[in-house]
């Protein structure tokens, strides 16, 4: 996937009534993990975690699913279960 294609989502309707702080955080996000392999992605999102603690972020159930939605627009549905097993492993430590 290109930059182009990974960037695409934060254009998507559906995140216009989202925060901007939190669209920022997730931009973020994302271009950190793009660069990521497997073997480290969950000791980064759990540093993640605590990063959007500390910046007082939260999202809400609503928003994660959203944001969830948004991301997997393009996935396969190998790449579609991979993030809904890492939603839950995140959702079993908080």
């Amino acid at each position: 996937m290109n930059t182009q294609q990974n960037q695409h989502w934060q254009k998507d309707p559906r995140l216009a009534s989202m925060d901007p702080e939190k669209i920022r955080f997730l931009t973020d996000f994302s271009d950190r993990l793009r660069s990521l392999p497997k073997d480290k992605i969950m000791p980064f999102l759990l540093l993640l975690r605590q990063e959007a603690e500390q910046k007082h972020i939260r999202f809400t159930d609503q928003e994660a699913l959203l944001i969830a939605s948004v991301l997997s627009t393009d996935m396969t549905a190998e790449q579609k279960h991979w993030m809904e097993t890492m939603r839950s492993v995140l959702q079993r430590r908080s």
